[in-house]
Parts: structure tokens; sequence; C-alpha cells
């Protein structure tokens, strides 16, 4: 199977560097700074116009990179291909065959890094097993590593020692809510983090300043307005949705992230009810990360409301998702009048 990030790390560390890279993954910001990572190791930086060479995968010719693969290096121990977003999968058998088999032909002077950061596939999944040649070729001639979101343990102590390094602080419990707000997409979650620092201006980050500078997340501004519903302030939950629409979110993504607050509900509240321990109720129900922070997020709501509510909410959610794929309804129109079923369902 292809190395996760902390195997990767460690080869890394470990200088024992094999000279054939595939990197992919859902995390396109990790996949990207390990490709840049392991240029710098490659190729130095005086000499980098003569021994590093980029192609697009698009505009690739197989041909010309396997030509410039074959050249030595110029006054350096080593050359370095970085193929970005090469389409593999849209290869005919007979070039997809021939590309893996002139890869084991590449020297070991040639550092060759296949990048993907816009298509996104896995080793795990059946649906893309038009990827499993490629994944197999390199793990056969150096190394395979398939970047996946970070857990919430080594996102909140980025985040700690980003905060420490730009000449301020954030506690661990609001890194955690920064990651619950924005996101936790690393690429969008440092753009954001960036700005929160700079506004800090060497004060320790504080909640306040989250929410004067964070762009929050369609998932944490949906969850606002459950929020609002669920605590029976109605028309709060009616202006975030005005301004979700002023802000041009399209209706379906909103009715998803209500869905699944109103769904999460649901599970916490029945596992309550059977006595289910955190760890227990997180295995049964396939959370992974820092559930405990979803679970604290839920509870309050869980002591206002009953399961035949939330039951009832579930099911006019489903109703209003068909609703919004398969008819005309303005979006303003359909939301309205969903957010006063949902609070109708709760009296």
């Amino acid at each position: 199977m292809p190395m996760d990030e902390e195997r990767l790390s460690a080869v890394i560390k470990s200088g024992n560097l094999p000279h054939m890279w595939l990197l992919y993954g859902e995390e396109n910001y990790l996949s990207a700074f390990y490709a840049d990572k392991l240029t710098a190791l490659t190729v130095d930086g005086a000499l980098k116009v003569f021994n590093f060479h980029v192609y697009e995968g698009d505009d690739a010719d197989l041909g010309e990179i396997l030509e410039t693969a074959q050249l030595l290096p110029a006054m350096s121990e080593k050359r370095c291909i970085l193929i970005k977003n090469l389409p593999f999968h849209q290869m005919n058998k007979a070039d997809a065959a021939a590309f893996l088999e002139a890869l084991a032909d590449v020297p070991d002077t040639t550092v060759l890094i296949l990048l993907y950061t816009k298509l996104v596939f896995s080793a795990k999944n059946k649906e893309d097993s038009k990827w499993l040649p490629l994944i197999r070729r390199f793990e056969e001639l150096g190394a395979a590593a398939e970047l996946t979101r970070r857990t919430p343990a080594k996102t909140r102590q980025m985040l700690i020692r980003g905060a420490k390094s730009r000449g301020t602080s954030i506690s661990p419990e609001l890194a955690d809510e920064l990651v619950s707000v924005v996101g936790d997409d690393i690429t969008n979650l440092l753009n954001e983090f960036n700005k929160l620092c700079a506004y800090a201006d060497g004060q320790p980050i504080t909640k306040e300043m989250i929410d004067a500078v964070a762009v929050k997340s369609v998932t944490a501004s949906v969850f606002d307005v459950s929020a609002a519903i669920l605590g029976g302030n109605t028309q709060r939950a009616f202006d975030l949705v005005k301004e979700l629409l002023r802000q041009k979110t399209p209706v379906q993504p909103i009715i998803g992230a209500l869905g699944l607050t109103y769904v999460n509900l649901y599970r916490y509240m029945t596992a309550k009810a059977e006595d289910y321990t955190p760890d227990s109720f997180a295995d049964a129900f396939g959370y992974k990360g820092n559930y405990n922070y979803t679970f604290s997020k839920l509870a309050p709501f869980a002591r206002r409301c009953t399961l035949p509510q939330i039951r009832r909410s579930v099911e006019i959610l489903t109703d209003a998702d068909v609703k919004s794929k398969s008819s005309a309804v303005d979006p303003e129109t359909l939301l309205t009048g969903l957010l006063a079923t949902l609070a109708g369902a709760l009296e």
C-alpha cells in the first residue's frame, strides 16, 4: 500500500531517497508541499535552470519527458523532473502500458516526481482501479504516497507552532474552533490562519478575532442556521440564510449541510438513549478525528429536542433535498419554507 504522510516524512528524514515518486491524495496542499521538499533536496538552487524541468499533465509530451530523463545532470549529481496531473486514467491500454514500462529506464541520476493536485483518487477505492497500475509501478520502482487529511491533533499542532513562528499564540481549543469555522482543507485553513495572525499583531489569538476575521465554510455557516432553529431563534435562521444566498451559495450545499447537522444530532441522541460511550458511538457510526468536539456542539440541542422531532426534521430535509434537485423552485422560496417547516417540527 502507498505510504502515508508519517511514513513519507520518515523516509525523507532518513536521507535514503528513491529516485521515483508518486504523490497524490485528497490533501492537495500536502502533495505540493512534499513535491517542493523533494525538489529542494534534489536540485541545487543555483543550477535549477539546468536541472529542473516541469511538465503540465494535459500538455506533457511523454516522449520528450523520457528523453529528458536520460540526460546527465549539469554540474550536479541529480536532475529533477516534475510532472503535474498527468491524465493517466485517460490513456488507452497500449499507451499506459508503454509509459509504465518506460519508467524502468529512468536512470538513478534523474529524480522523477509525478504530482497530482487536481485529480483525486485512492488505492482503496474500487472506482479508482484505473490508477492502480500506476500506483503499483511507482511502488516497485520508487515510492508512492497518498496524502489524506491530517488528523485533528496534527492540524492543531500545526496551528500552534505556526502561531508561535508568526509572533503570536493560539490555544488548542481555539485551534479546534478555527478548524470548525473554516474547515480542514489545509490550503484554505492556512490562508485564513495567516490573515488571523496578521490581525492579531503579536497578541494572543482570541475567539473574537476568529469571529471578526475568519471566513466561514458553508458547513460552519449552515451549522449556525441549524443552531438558530434548534435554539428557537427562527428569525436569525432566516437572516443567516439570506446572507448565504446573497453570497451566491448554491441551495443544495445549504440543504446538505443542514441535513448533516440533523443526522448527526439524531445519531447522537439515539446513542445517548442506548447509553453508548463516546468512543463506541464514534466507532458505530464511523466518526473520525476530533469527534468529541462535534459531540460537544450537539449536546445542548439534544437536551431541548425529542427523537421524534429530529426524526421528522430529517424527513423534511430529505424531501427538500429532492425538491432542490428536481424542480425549478426559487432558492429563497424553497429555503424560507424549509426553515419554517423545520421550526414547526420542534413545536
